[in-house]
């Protein structure tokens, strides 16, 4: 009995050590968040010109500043595992956010999207992410003893 226990034991400390399913995990919602924030602020642009406070013709420049804060967020969430920021990481996250938002459009909306809007679109994501790992999560200094 002990000695199944004790495999067990050795079996799920295996796991625990894994870090990789967690990391991807941590991505996942990050890239959630970043989604999230992208709907938000577009809903927010939707409403501000349904009742004439932004013109119609800004509406361009709203989906860009949407995924730039929705590459920003993804970014600095994925960032949030590790002890420094890391450019790299939080470009991974833009451009990760920019394929689920053109899978997404393009799985539900029929006509082919113009090239011009998917460049903006993409950089837009990109920028948000590569910004959140120079301003994200802050070096966290070793205590002295």
């Amino acid at each position: 009995m002990s000695e199944s226990r004790g495999r067990e034991q050795k079996r799920d400390r295996g796991v625990k050590q894994s870090g990789w399913t967690e990391k991807m995990v941590e991505l996942v919602r990050a890239q959630a968040l970043g989604i999230l924030a992208v709907f938000f602020v577009l809903g927010l642009s939707a409403v501000s010109v349904y009742t004439g406070i932004v013109s119609y013709t800004k509406a361009d420049s709203m989906i860009v500043a949407s995924c730039l804060l929705g590459g920003f967020v993804s970014g600095v969430f994925a960032g949030k595992t590790r002890k420094r920021p890391n450019v790299l990481l939080g470009l991974g996250a833009g451009g990760i956010l920019f394929l689920i938002l053109f899978a997404a459009g393009a799985i539900l909306y029929d006509p082919q999207p113009d090239m011009a809007s998917l460049w903006l679109v993409g950089g837009a994501c990109l920028c948000g992410g590569g910004l959140s790992g120079f301003v994200g999560n802050k070096k966290v200094k070793p205590r002295r003893r």
